[in-house]
């Protein structure tokens, strides 16, 4: 089997680490800057911080100075996504210490965005985020408030077209589940792009990799819950890290 990267997911709002189900029901976590040091040192392959307030609102301004203290305390590649919807901001996010952003809900309001983010830092540092609804079969957008007439495949296959470097492919319907990744989504996506996908929503252990040795597997698994929590009721930060390979 291939190399997978394993990733956390940390979500945030109102300044404090929340997880949240189905996008829906946030619990609070604790602090971002405890909450990423922890990860950072226990190697994780990489990290992703997701503002799920600014992602809420065209109007919410990103919190600069804390990410900027989240990456000093950062010793792995970070990522960050929420509120995104200009160059300036992409621009000043990478100066303070991240490696990539994460675009969503931008990308439905200003189609050139990737492709004018990704024209000046590069594809690879520029993540196409697709969240979806396995139901419906279609991708959606303000944390799942708004629906599109594209199917996860064809908004990854856009994406990418515009020039996303890697795909975030996240389904709603899992999130926060503990049921399983979304395999058929996946296998639909990475049959029509190589572009790297990381998969998201739903993870609970590594066993579901059995019997993929001879199929695809993601370029890295986005884990949330199955991190945080040690099971669906019980709360506490629990890590359960493992490479996969």
């Amino acid at each position: 089997m291939n190399y997978c990267r394993i990733i956390p997911i940390v979500l945030i709002s109102d300044g404090r680490v929340v997880k949240t189900t189905r996008f829906r029901s946030a619990k609070y976590i604790g602090s971002p800057v405890n909450t990423v040091k922890m990860f950072s040192d226990f190697g994780a392959d990489e990290l992703i911080v997701l503002d799920i307030n600014t992602s809420n609102s065209i109007t919410q301004k990103i919190d600069f100075r804390l990410f900027e203290l989240i990456a000093k305390h950062c010793q792995i590649p970070l990522g960050f996504g929420g509120g995104i919807g200009k160059l300036s901001q992409a621009l000043q996010l990478i100066r303070t210490g991240c490696e990539k952003v994460v675009i969503n809900s931008a990308n439905f309001r200003n189609p050139n965005l990737i492709k004018e983010v990704s024209e000046v830092i590069g594809s690879q540092a520029v993540v196409g985020a697709v969240d979806y609804m396995e139901s419906r079969n279609c991708a959606v957008y303000d944390n799942g408030r708004q629906s599109s007439t594209l199917s996860p495949l064809d908004w990854s296959k856009e994406l990418v077209d515009r020039g996303a470097g890697e795909i975030l492919l996240t389904s709603i319907e899992r999130d926060g589940s503990f049921s399983g990744l979304d395999w058929k989504t996946f296998d639909e996506v990475s049959k029509q792009t190589s572009t790297p996908i990381i998969l998201s929503g739903g993870f609970h252990t590594t066993t579901e990799f059995q019997g993929r040795e001879t199929k695809q597997i993601p370029s890295g698994i986005g884990v949330g819950s199955s991190f945080l929590f040690q099971n669906r009721t019980k709360g506490g930060v629990v890590v359960h890290y493992s490479r996969l390979t």
